[in-house]
């Protein structure tokens, strides 16, 4: 373990680890194996138990009887995981990680146990690779094991005083990364130039830009509803309109941040939109709280007098440096469920097994973090702006994490 890797005291990994044994206890497992793999920002469950994330792939095995151990997957990476690792038992997992799992789940003599199994994403539906799990029964094959990913991302919303700092550390990045991009926006300056600001302006400080999303188009014109997630070269000109989505993390811990910037006075169908977003971010605002759902969210946007909203991107959705449930869509939206909701919230405990299909519907809780995004645009999704930033629920409400500021109208730059 080296002290130059940033992370929480020891008191606080043993939190962690204490909600998880007696998360095991509740759930009648043995153990769990967690899995991080794809990008940074879809190693968060490994994260929180290890404070590590692999390039590629990694998994914690975490007995409820015995310490947790990492594997890493690259042998030129495996003393990065150990300087970076919380675990004492951090180990080099290599290609055959599978196998390697295997290896310490036989050490501990559970290879006929209750496993809980936790992937990447409950949203996505993402978890072990197949290649991975048909190793695991072929060895194992008196084990019984059980999908508990949405039920541990759910331990992980019991946030401490010292994860708030961290998300709040994140958030500042963010806002930096963000003003850096306004201040570099100009006629002439490519997306890809813009895309560069962004991570000068968040890794400045000991960020990582996990989200960089960035579409520009002639308002006189319009040809763009929502930004593109990867950079384009064109060039932005006088008279565009520049829409940004923004993420730096902080060791895991990220802001979010939605922008529209006019390079020239809007129109009036812009200056119009713009208008609508600010009515629809201060609806969902004044509804976001514990105890609510994404119903409720609704229902207090079309109190509002927010109705027949037409979207690109989500009026709102859980954040985790990366799309989380719920995904709140308008009503009768193509990515809507009934309610206008997609995902979860937080299950009512008698609704079944960790795993277990919940409703869109149920309440929010307490240390959820969401992205609230209005992003109304004309019915072609030709000519759209977005605004938005990150709250953190609370007992009290929802506490503002982004200080980046709100124009009253559509800002303009450059």
């Amino acid at each position: 373990m080296n002290e130059d890797y940033p992370r929480f005291s020891p008191a606080e990994y043993a939190r962690r680890h204490a909600l998880v044994r007696r998360a095991l206890e509740g759930w009648g497992l043995d153990a769990l194996l967690i899995y991080g793999g794809f990008k940074d920002t879809k190693q968060q469950n490994v994260r929180w138990v290890s404070n590590y994330a692999d390039h590629t792939y990694c998994y914690v095995v975490f007995p409820r009887e015995a310490e947790p151990t990492l594997f890493n997957a690259f042998p030129g990476h495996y003393a990065t995981a150990v300087a970076m690792s919380v675990l004492p038992d951090t180990r080099f997992g290599g290609l055959d990680i599978a196998d390697k799992v295997v290896g310490r789940l036989k050490e501990l003599h559970l290879e006929a146990a209750r496993i809980g199994l936790v992937g990447v994403s409950s949203l996505h539906a993402a978890t072990l690779p197949v290649n991975h799990y048909e190793t695991l029964c072929r060895a194992c094959p008196a084990a019984r094991f059980r999908d508990v990913t949405a039920a541990f991302e759910r331990l992980r919303w019991e946030r401490s005083a010292e994860e708030v700092d961290w998300l709040r550390r994140g958030a500042r990045l963010t806002d930096a990364a963000m003003a850096a991009l306004a201040a570099a926006l100009r006629p002439g300056v490519s997306e890809h130039e813009l895309f560069g600001a962004l991570i000068e302006g968040g890794h400045a400080e000991g960020g990582n830009l996990v989200l960089g999303m960035i579409g520009s188009t002639p308002m006189a014109a319009p040809a763009l509803g929502t930004p593109w997630p990867v950079p384009s070269e064109r060039r932005v000109r006088a008279g565009d309109l520049v829409l940004a989505r923004v993420a730096v993390t902080y060791f895991g811990y990220s802001g979010y941040l939605a922008r529209s910037f006019a390079l020239a006075a809007p129109p009036d169908a812009y200056a119009a939109l713009y208008q609508v977003a600010r009515r629809a971010h201060a609806a969902l605002l004044t509804t976001l709280q514990p105890g609510r759902g994404p119903t409720d969210l609704l229902e207090g946007l079309e109190a509002a007098g927010v109705k027949g909203l037409q979207t690109v991107a989500p009026l709102a959705m859980g954040w985790d440096g990366d799309e989380a449930a719920p995904v709140i869509w308008p009503r009768g939206h193509p990515g809507a469920g009934g309610d206008g909701a997609a995902g979860r919230g937080r299950p009512d405990p008698a609704a079944g097994a960790p795993g277990d299909e919940a409703s869109a519907a149920e309440e929010l809780g307490p240390g959820q973090l969401l992205a609230l995004q209005p992003n109304p645009c004309t019915p072609d999704e030709r000519s759209g702006v977005i605004l938005g930033d990150l709250w953190l629920l609370a007992d009290g409400g929802a506490v503002g994490l982004q200080r980046f500021p709100v124009g009253e109208t559509l800002p303009v730059v450059g």
